[in-house]
C-alpha cells in the first residue's frame, strides 16, 4: 500500500488523476487513506481521486462524506461504486465528468 500513497502524494501535488480499484480488498487500508485525505490542506485544484468497490459494509463513512459524486453502476449483475474525492477547496464544477 505503499505504493498506492506514493502515488496519492504525487497526484496531489501535480494535480493529477488518481484511481484506485477493487477497494473492497483492502478495507482495512482504506482507512488509513481516510486520515491522508482528512489531512490535507490545500491539494492542486486539479487533483482527483477515484475509487471503486465492490458493495461492502466496512467502506469507511468519511470517504464517502467528502465524495463529491458517488455513483453506483450495475454491469453483468456486479455492482460496482465510484467515488470522486474532492474536499471544499475543489472547483466542483471541474468534477461533474460522470
Amino acid at each position: 500500500m505503499q505504493m498506492a500513497m506514493t502515488l496519492l502524494e504525487t497526484a496531489i501535488q501535480r494535480g493529477q488523476w488518481l484511481m484506485l480499484q477493487n477497494c473492497h480488498l483492502l478495507v482495512k487500508w482504506l482507512f488509513e487513506l481516510e486520515k491522508e485525505i482528512e489531512k490535507l490542506v490545500k491539494p492542486h485544484p486539479d487533483f482527483r481521486l477515484w475509487l471503486t468497490t465492490e458493495p461492502t459494509n466496512s467502506f469507511p463513512i468519511g470517504i464517502l462524506q467528502q465524495s463529491l459524486k458517488v455513483k453506483i453502476l450495475n454491469e453483468l449483475s456486479r455492482t460496482t461504486l465510484i467515488t470522486t474525492i474532492a474536499l471544499s477547496n475543489f472547483s466542483k464544477s471541474l468534477c461533474n465528468v460522470i
